[in-house]
């Protein structure tokens, strides 16, 4: 996963663009500190 990767390289990623199905991960999200943009039809 893409914040496993951002962890190893000590980086931190700040918001996910279009993650419509972020509910799925969003755990993981908290704990890494990232944000989510989406956007409704």
């Amino acid at each position: 996963m893409l914040m496993k990767v951002a962890e190893q390289f000590n980086f931190n990623i700040n918001t996910f663009m279009h993650i419509l199905e972020g509910y799925k991960v969003a755990d993981k999200m908290k704990a890494h500190g990232a944000g989510a943009s989406i956007f409704s039809d």
